[in-house]
């Protein structure tokens, strides 16, 4: 059953008694939503609920403007490169995009990326990386920061890094089938 976001109109918001102005109602439709969020509350106006933006929550369609920042570390960045998704992206393109912004680097020539597996290869055994340090993080649009680059924690799984000189940098990344985040209205109560 989808939730859905059912925001009172800016002139209708001292209706409710607990100073909310937005409430998140599971329903069958966007109709059953606006009539919960109504019968909810008592002695308010039939006409702000009326009025009432109502949005389905629902996971993000893809991927556009996700970023994936790859960083081989020593003692400071050997590379520190970050790609961004464009229209219909998916973990297997922008990993893509990965791979073509590391071996354009003149010290990897190696990087590759299995979407069977989801690893992407940062430096091969060839490369003479394996024995730095890998930091990889997926974020956010740069168009929804404002506050933090919190990296998403569930996009990247395993890490393959401080090995030997002749060791292979990998990460995991998240399925192609992993939701894409969405953030719809901070609520006030």
């Amino acid at each position: 059953m989808p939730a859905y976001l059912v925001e009172l109109p800016a002139n209708a918001r001292t209706f409710l008694p607990d100073g909310a102005d937005t409430v998140v109602v599971y329903a069958n439709s966007a109709n059953d939503a606006a009539a919960m969020a109504q019968a909810k509350y008592t002695g308010d106006s039939d006409a702000a609920w009326a009025a009432a933006t109502v949005t389905e929550i629902a996971a993000g369609a893809d991927l556009e403007g996700f970023r994936l920042r790859v960083a081989v570390l020593d003692s400071s960045p050997v590379v520190d490169l970050t790609v961004t998704g464009a229209a219909a992206a998916t973990v297997d393109s922008i990993a893509a995009l990965m791979v073509t912004a590391l071996n354009g680097t003149s010290i990897i020539a190696g990087a590759a990326y299995n979407g069977t597996s989801n690893t992407l290869t940062i430096a091969e055994t060839t490369d003479g990386l394996g024995d730095k340090q890998v930091l990889v993080e997926f974020l956010p649009p740069v168009t929804f920061a404002g506050g933090d680059d919190a990296p998403l924690p569930d996009f990247v799984g395993a890490i393959t890094d401080q090995g030997t000189a002749g060791s292979a940098l990998t990460a995991v990344l998240g399925a192609d089938t992993v939701e894409v985040p969405a953030f719809y209205a901070s609520l006030k109560a």
